[in-house]
């Protein structure tokens, strides 16, 4: 029997913990706060005041950033939700955070176990934040020495430093909240959200292609988005043929998941994970991904989807679908990416620090 230990979960403050739709990172670090409190762990989590809990909950501000309108380019209050972390890390076993790369300045002034886990990556997509990813590099070659966690082999590949990574440990999902469908409807979906680098314009190309429907959900629009969906998204939103429903919450986004043919990922970036990819196969929904990131890890190609590497390759696919067996798409999320499983990885690696 493992030991129960008292561990401090420190989050972003961006969304809350759960977020209500959008929110990736702050998403498993509810679900691994929620996992390690039923199995009989002593947890803190540290999150924005409206983040639900039933670990004891600690807020330096009383709702999450982007409620209050701050903007990304701003650190202060991840700043000062790590400075109140670290001030109590003589309450805790080990403390984990997900506020990279903040994190390593206050990591190196305790004598407590830490690790983090790196969600964002190293490099940039555009040139306006090339300053901020050198600034970030140069700050995990400071703390090169401390336990990290990699959500998947290809973010590990794509570092330019050699970093002490204790694992890698894929996202898990909540699989009873996404329900087996062995019969879609005749459309396929793109759900992420509305920028270049996540490829809705290709997927919108691919199904004009294909003669297929799409239906296109995500959260809101930014303004530096604004003209990209303007001009290369909205004039092909007919309502008809290709439909654009917004953001949705959970339950309708697992609704939406389960009634596609396929969810189509042809990103333009070399995301770190891809949690939507496992939410689309945990419901039986193959994934149609470009080669970017870690697509090959998450999609089986042949099995629970095609890696595909151009439109061309992912109308081809698009017609192939049939071929994909559903339930292998559910066994392959069953087998790898639930929260159980996610849980289980990060206990050892707590083990493995905590002496």
């Amino acid at each position: 029997m493992r030991r129960k230990l008292r561990i401090a979960q420190v989050a972003p403050l961006w969304y809350p913990v759960p977020p209500p739709a959008y929110g990736g990172t702050e998403l498993i670090v509810s679900r691994l706060t929620e996992e390690l409190v039923r199995r009989g762990h002593e947890v803190t989590l540290y999150a924005s005041g409206d983040s639900r809990t039933r670990a004891r909950k600690v807020a330096v501000t009383k709702k999450c950033l982007t409620a209050r309108g701050v903007p990304w380019t701003a650190p202060g209050f991840n700043l000062l939700n790590l400075e109140k972390a670290f001030s109590e890390a003589g309450r805790y076993d080990l403390i984990h955070t997900h506020v990279d790369p903040f994190d390593g300045f206050f990591r190196s002034l305790v004598d407590v176990p830490s690790v983090a886990t790196l969600h964002n990556h190293f490099w940039a997509f555009d040139e306006k934040n090339e300053a901020r990813f050198a600034d970030r590099e140069a700050t995990y070659a400071e703390f090169r020495r401390q336990p990290l966690v990699a959500i998947s082999d290809a973010y590990r590949r794509s570092c330019p430093l050699k970093l002490n990574f204790a694992a890698t440990i894929w996202h898990g999902v909540d699989i009873g909240h996404f329900r087996f469908n062995a019969e879609p409807d005749d459309h396929f979906i793109w759900l992420g959200r509305v920028a270049r680098i996540k490829g809705l314009h290709h997927a919108v190309a691919a199904c004009r292609r294909a003669g297929a429907k799409l239906v296109i959900a995500g959260p809101f629009i930014t303004p530096e988005n604004r003209e990209y969906f303007d001009t290369e998204i909205r004039p092909f939103v007919d309502g008809r043929r290709i439909r654009y429903v917004g953001e949705l919450d959970a339950v309708r986004k697992a609704r939406l998941l389960r009634s596609a043919k396929a969810m189509l990922y042809p990103i333009e970036w070399n995301e770190p994970f891809g949690i939507t990819m496992v939410e689309a196969m945990a419901c039986g929904t193959p994934v149609i991904a470009f080669d970017r990131g870690a697509a090959a890890e998450v999609v089986a190609h042949g099995r629970t989807g095609f890696v595909v590497r151009n439109v061309g390759q992912m109308v081809a696919a698009m017609r192939r679908i049939g071929e994909i067996d559903r339930r292998a798409c559910r066994e392959r999320v069953e087998r790898n990416f639930t929260v159980e499983h996610m849980t289980d990885k990060y206990e050892e690696v707590y083990a493995s620090l905590v002496k």
